[in-house]
Order: C-alpha cells, then structure tokens, then sequence
C-alpha cells in the first residue's frame, strides 16, 4: 500500500519557493546569465542573440541569422510563458493558504460563540442531551 499524501502549509511553501527559484533562473537565462555557472554572464539578453555568418551577400549566412534570431525568440517567448505559469501557480498556493487560515480562523470563532448559547463559555458538548 502506497505511504500517505500529507499535503500542508509546510509542503505548499516548499513548493512555493521551488516555483520562486525557477523563475529567478528564467530571468536569469533570459538575460544571458548561466544559473548553473556561479550566475556569470555568458552574453545578452536572449533575444539579442546574433551570430556572424558572412556578410548580407551571403544567402545561406543571412538565412541563417535569421533563423538564429527567430529561434531565440521564440525560446524568449517560452521562457516567459513558463514564468506567468509559475507565477500565477505562486499566486493561487498564496490564496489556498489564506482561504485555509481564514477557515481555521472562522471555526475557532465559531466554536466560541458555541460556547455563549449553552451559557458556560465553553464550546457546546457534542454528545446528545439527557434524556428523562
């Protein structure tokens, strides 16, 4: 039988600061920082990536540019489309914890006004009344 899923506060900010983390590297890649390398810039931002393949009279060097250049966008484009996914997952693991909170929150109040309608300050027992 497969161990249990626990699946808390604890865990939720575990993976909250893993989505943080790739999305530092995102920018990082995105603007020619190597995250793996001791953060050393290796270049520009991605989309400033340009090679030197012969003059504009050369067709295949030309086209070759410009698949560079469409290429790197494209990874640019990517790049930022994973960064709004972990960004908008960031965002709702932050709501489910507040709605989880402001739940616990409204039961302890709950539990408490329990105990002002039996009269004794204490929330209500839950086991049925005496019967005579």
């Amino acid at each position: 039988m497969p161990g249990k899923i626990k699946i808390d506060d604890g865990f939720i900010k575990e993976v909250q600061a893993t989505l943080k983390q790739l999305r530092a590297q995102i920018t990082d890649v995105k603007s020619g920082v190597d995250p793996n390398d001791g953060k050393r810039a290796r270049g520009g931002h991605l989309t400033n990536l340009t090679i030197a393949a012969g003059g504009d009279k050369f067709a295949e060097g030309a086209n070759l540019k410009s698949k560079i250049s469409s290429l790197a966008t494209a990874a640019d484009q990517k790049l930022s489309g994973f960064d709004q996914k972990f960004s908008g997952y960031d965002q709702g693991l932050s709501h489910i914890i507040a709605s989880s909170d402001a739940t616990e929150d409204a039961n302890s109040s709950y539990a408490s006004f329990g105990g002002y309608l039996t009269g004794s300050g204490a929330p209500p027992s839950l086991s049925p009344p005496p019967t005579h």
